[in-house]
């Protein structure tokens, strides 16, 4: 039951951080252009791509693609980059990441502790899988 309240829980943040990203992506884009003070053009091709990500991430967990190593350190390995933009935004002061665009006002430090949430639930997935694995006699990969 674990298994399936952590594979939903990591799916829903990241179907709803790319779905509220495109709800108004204008105002989104023009949240990243303050936050990071890049380009607009860049900031829009950047924010399409972290939308694309999301949605791939939450597809491959819906697809039980976490049991593959690379697909596993992937995963993490973008959760721990969201991470590391939210310390840098809490130790700036501002009062929007931007996780959940413009539409859900979301402050770094609750960020934080949201990829803090990812970070455990992804490891006791990939932990719960390789788990039953063994179980079965299956080698882990």
């Amino acid at each position: 039951m674990m298994k399936i309240i952590s594979k939903y829980f990591i799916v829903i943040i990241f179907l709803l951080s790319a779905f509220l990203k495109l709800l108004d992506f204008r105002a989104t884009v023009e949240l990243f252009v303050n936050l990071l003070g890049m380009s607009y053009a860049f900031i829009k091709i950047f924010l399409a791509i972290l939308i694309l990500l999301e949605l791939t991430i939450a597809y491959l967990i819906i697809a039980d693609y976490l049991k593959i190593k690379t697909i596993y350190i992937l995963i993490l390995g973008v959760i721990t980059l969201f991470l590391l933009a939210n310390i840098y935004f809490e130790l700036k002061g501002f009062g929007n990441c931007g996780c959940f665009g413009v539409a859900i006002v979301s402050t770094p430090a609750l960020s934080i502790v949201k990829n803090i949430l990812l970070i455990t639930a992804v490891i006791y997935l990939k932990h719960s899988i390789a788990t039953l694995r063994l179980r079965e006699g299956k080698r882990v990969r």
